[in-house]
């Protein structure tokens, strides 16, 4: 396995395996198919963020994640930075996949100069993925109850987590 940087180039490749993600687990994920369907690319012309994607030796994606910095122009809120879009495929679960994208997400934000805390939000019964998170230090501080409606009356939790860097 390896992983690589994403550029606008890839986007087509990268929206259909994340709507792979999108379709094979749509219980973890905030936005649907339809939502994102017209989202741009996650991190397109932006210096200091980036999308990595885990392949195999035959060049399979296996998983993807990105970064941005949070501020959008904001000065008080250069400091941090937010994890996201983060799926692995079910074909690679269990298999390494996404500890090696979440470490090189955090090695490459400790190397960002203004970046001090990795944010983050997950569907709040995703406890595969709480467990991995907390493995690398990202801690629960909130919880925003019914945060995701789906259908009439389906209602999840999501939990609100950070690394301080």
């Amino acid at each position: 396995m390896y992983l690589q940087e994403l550029t606008i180039t890839d986007e087509i490749a990268y929206k259909q395996f994340f709507q792979q993600g999108l379709a094979e687990y749509p219980q973890f994920f905030r936005l649907t198919i339809l939502d994102d369907k017209n989202e741009a690319y996650p991190t397109k012309d932006q210096s200091d963020s980036f999308t990595l994607v885990a392949k195999d030796d035959d060049g399979l994606w296996l998983g993807v994640i990105s970064f941005k910095t949070e501020y959008d122009n904001r000065e008080n809120l250069t400091h941090k930075g937010l994890l996201f879009r983060m799926y692995v495929a079910r074909i690679a679960a269990g298999k390494g996949v996404g500890a090696s994208l979440v470490d090189a997400v955090i090695s490459r934000a400790r190397k960002l100069p203004a970046i001090e805390q990795i944010d983050l939000t997950v569907v709040s019964d995703n406890e595969r993925a709480i467990e991995l998170y907390s493995r690398f230090g990202f801690v629960r501080y909130g919880l925003e109850p019914r945060s995701i409606k789906r259908g009439a009356g389906q209602y999840q939790d999501e939990a609100f987590m950070k690394l301080i860097l």
